[in-house]
């Protein structure tokens, strides 16, 4: 199953042929959500269920989408008594019109080709982990934008989306604020005072006995050395952004007007020609994208070539 993530919102998920009238279990999961609501459905059986904004529609993810209900006599989805689909919510390339197959089609296809050079422009929540490294940067991969959750030795100590209980209390409470350092390159501590950071480890080192002033020398960072965290990460592209979305709209005027996405190999790649029983040589097709492809459109693969490899690296290196 397929959801868009565009307006309206909330997003709202229909699945058929149920039993009218019944209550049902719904459960949403992955590796970074556990999600779950009952519902009824409605007199035609069709089992209507509204997503909450966080995560649904902020991150681009694929779920298992579960339901259930207590009539083990109600046999569907391929003789289960479950309703067991995979889940998936991206945002397109364009506002798509999920009723109309065509544009569904079109969509479908030059998202897959421009992610097959580039990996995609996707919004994304990633877990990542290691230990301190007694500074006050934990260094993260490119591309992260967000810190959302952190546990440290194992305790959850922050949430950035944090629920309310029926009367209105917060279900969590902050230990500590985190959030990403100024040039996006790691998380650090939102620490609210004046603090000369330690982009490193501290030095120990001991002063001579005095009356007058402390011998002893140390500070410690905001991830002291040893010490394990575990942090949920929003990596990628919060916004599509504007050359991509052009790309689209030439991709998706050419299939309009031709059918098809790409050019003619004897137009597009000639490097050198020559008569007299003649000689064609044609460039790599991959060559203009270190070979991850080409769309057959060299103004539309020089767009994307900036976006290739961009998040399979850290920025900041830790120092020990």
């Amino acid at each position: 199953m397929r959801v868009y993530r565009q307006a309206p919102f909330p997003l709202t998920i229909e699945v058929k042929d149920g039993t009218p009238d019944t209550s049902y279990d719904v459960a949403i999961v992955n590796s970074t959500t556990e999600w779950g609501t009952t519902v009824v459905s409605d007199a035609e059986g069709t089992i209507t269920v509204e997503l909450p904004n966080y995560p649904f529609a902020l991150y681009d993810e694929t779920y298992i989408l579960s339901i259930q209900t207590d009539d083990v006599l109600y046999i569907w989805n391929d003789g289960r008594t479950d309703y067991v689909e995979d889940l998936e919510v991206y945002r397109p390339m364009w506002p798509v019109d999920p009723d109309d197959p065509d544009d569904v089609k079109m969509e479908a296809l030059i998202r897959a080709t421009i992610d097959a050079i580039t990996g995609g422009f996707y919004y994304t929540r990633e877990w990542y982990e290691g230990e301190g490294l007694g500074a006050d940067f934990f260094p993260t991969p490119a591309l992260t934008k967000d810190v959302l959750e952190v546990w440290e030795n194992n305790v959850h100590v922050y949430k950035k989306f944090i629920t309310v209980d029926a009367e209105g209390d917060p279900e969590f409470a902050n230990y500590r604020i985190f959030k990403m350092s100024k040039d996006m390159t790691a998380v650090t501590v939102d620490h609210g005072g004046p603090r000369q950071a330690l982009a490193a480890k501290p030095v120990r080192f001991h002063r001579g006995n005095s009356d007058t002033y402390e011998t002893h020398q140390h500070r410690v960072g905001f991830f002291p050395d040893r010490w394990y965290y575990i942090f949920l990460l929003a990596n990628g592209y919060p916004f599509i952004p504007d050359d991509i979305k052009l790309v689209a709209e030439m991709l998706k005027k050419q299939y309009e007007d031709e059918g098809n996405i790409g050019g003619s190999e004897m137009d597009d790649y000639i490097t050198e020609y020559s008569t007299d029983q003649f000689k064609l040589v044609m460039d790599s097709r991959a060559g203009e994208n270190k070979g991850f492809g080409s769309t057959g459109n060299k103004a539309i693969d020089v767009i994307l070539q900036k976006y290739i490899n961009l998040g399979t690296h850290v920025d900041r290196l830790g120092v020990l």
